[in-house]
């Protein structure tokens, strides 16, 4: 998993740009806002997955004790180099299948906003789910991301000549229900809600909030990114409004699973 990663955020892809574009800012924003309706003053947070650290860093300047954990070193070089001498945040490289360096039962939040988009295997996201869970406390809150499956049948699949969804059809990629099959050179893993459900149970898990963190934005993305700020904080308000619409969240790009331990 390693080297396919290291070479798709080193040198096909910015992470540090995909919040940028007022399109890009939807999932961010959103996700924020959820972060801070349960975070707790003096809380302490663990990411797993910090890329470039748009959240670490954000929390950690509010004054909470961060930590982020990263795999990839490109990401937490340019995470570094934005660090400045009022900085306090701890930065681990790890993988969010062994944090045997991390204390049990430390943190009041728990952010798991990458890993599940790369983990291909049933048992590698229970046991990313699992290790996370042992690091939080008790009456902790987890918030994990996951990519959608309907978005990307939708805008990538079935966008343009529909060459793409003969191709991948060609090559196996999608099951009889239109599940798309991915592999490790693939990078990205797609899921559906009913996915998330299992993961939760056999991690014993209970959610609070099911959220879709950018719903409809990537389907109409050029026209949001080209929103005056009037509009685009209009556009922000009806999401806002929508995203926990559980008829919609399974159509959204991404969604965030907010989950605690099962009572």
């Amino acid at each position: 998993m390693t080297s396919f990663l290291e070479e798709y955020y080193t040198d096909i892809i910015a992470e540090e740009q995909r919040f940028c574009s007022q399109s890009g800012k939807v999932e961010f924003l959103t996700t924020l806002k959820y972060i801070e309706d349960y975070l707790k003053p003096n809380a302490k947070i663990l990411e797993i997955g910090a890329g470039t650290g748009q959240y670490s860093l954000y929390l950690s300047r509010k004054g909470y004790d961060v930590t982020a954990v990263e795999l990839v070193q490109k990401n937490i070089d340019v995470l570094k180099s934005k660090l400045t001498a009022e900085d306090n945040l701890r930065i681990e490289q790890g993988n969010a299948l062994k944090l045997d360096f991390l204390l049990d039962e430390t943190y009041d939040l728990i952010l798991l906003l990458g890993p599940m988009y790369h983990l291909y295997s049933q048992t590698d996201r229970i046991q990313a789910l699992e290790q996370a869970k042992k690091r939080l406390k008790p009456q902790g809150i987890m918030m994990v991301a996951y990519i959608m499956n309907e978005s990307t049948i939708v805008q990538w699949a079935l966008k343009g000549d529909g060459s793409n969804f003969k191709d991948i059809l060609a090559k196996g990629m999608l099951t009889e229900d239109f599940h798309c099959l991915s592999q490790e050179k693939d990078i990205f893993q797609m899921i559906r809600i009913e996915e998330i459900n299992a993961l939760n149970d056999s991690c014993h898990l209970q959610r609070e909030k099911l959220v879709a963190t950018d719903l409809f934005t990537h389907y109409i993305e050029s026209t949001v990114d080209n929103y005056d700020s009037e509009t685009f904080n209009h556009y922000l308000n009806y999401h806002y409004a929508i995203c926990e619409r559980q008829e919609l969240v399974g159509a959204s790009n991404h969604v965030l699973d907010i989950v605690r331990f099962k009572t």
